[in-house]
């Protein structure tokens, strides 16, 4: 299971930031967002939980504004 948070500057990881709750994600399948864009400012961060080590990779792209 995968948890994911969007978390603005100088706060800290909260279920009221969470995108991505507990989902399960089966092996060998690809998990996609299908939003246009999510929009971070200076400082805020992206934080994702697996319930298994070393079984979950992420890769996200940016475009400097």
């Amino acid at each position: 299971n995968v948890s994911v948070h969007v978390v603005p500057s100088g706060q800290s990881v909260s279920d009221t930031r969470m995108i991505l709750k507990q989902y399960t994600i089966p092996a060998g399948d690809t998990l996609t967002f299908e939003w246009e864009k999510l929009i971070l400012d200076n400082g805020d961060f992206i934080s994702g939980v697996a319930d298994v080590a070393n079984k979950v990779s992420v890769t996200v792209s940016h475009v400097e504004a």
